[in-house]
């Protein structure tokens, strides 16, 4: 992988836990979503040059994040609450879960051609810089479910070479001769 291809991965990186200390920021102090945004992208998200491994935040992304998250917060928060195990409320899981569950399914709502088992990597690697118990095991469980439920692709695999393979064979992986008039 290359240096700019490794910095730009953690630029996203950095933009989705930017985003999610913004969200947070929003629950709890009940600041409105521009003034948190604005400060953000003026004040928080500068590269400091005397970093030996600086990188940019992509910043695109981060209010792409905090702005789809926040516009279909009843939403998303409908789709976690389905996801959940039957003996815990939306209100019970910590306030910082909350949010990191909140922007996963704010990116699955951003981009319907993603690849959601990609999203769901970085919010448990998000989740590891905040938790280290059961939490990210948490969090994909829940991500995991609510992508399948908005029916994402979960790899990165061109529809076309899908339905190109059920095409050519049988569920056993088994050529299927008999659609090309071939061998019976």
């Amino acid at each position: 992988m290359s240096d700019k291809s490794k910095n730009m991965r953690k630029g996203n990186h950095a933009a989705r836990l930017a985003a999610i200390q913004a969200l947070y920021q929003i629950e709890q102090s009940g600041l409105s979503i521009d003034h948190v945004v604005s400060e953000y992208l003026d004040h928080r998200l500068h590269v400091d040059p005397q970093q030996k491994e600086a990188f940019k935040v992509n910043k695109k992304l981060f209010e792409e994040i905090v702005r789809a998250t926040f516009q279909n917060q009843d939403k998303i928060d409908g789709f976690i609450k389905q996801s959940l195990p039957k003996d815990c409320t939306l209100e019970r899981i910590a306030s910082v879960l909350r949010v990191i569950l909140r922007a996963g399914c704010g990116e699955f709502l951003m981009d319907k051609d993603l690849v959601a088992a990609v999203i769901i990597n970085e919010y448990i690697n998000v989740t590891r810089e905040f938790f280290s118990s059961r939490e990210p095991g948490f969090v994909n469980g829940i991500l995991d479910h609510i992508a399948h439920t908005l029916g994402l692709k979960m790899k990165d695999e061109p529809e076309a070479r899908v339905k190109d393979y059920k095409k050519e064979y049988n569920t056993s992986g088994v050529p299927n001769w008999e659609d090309e008039g071939g061998a019976s």
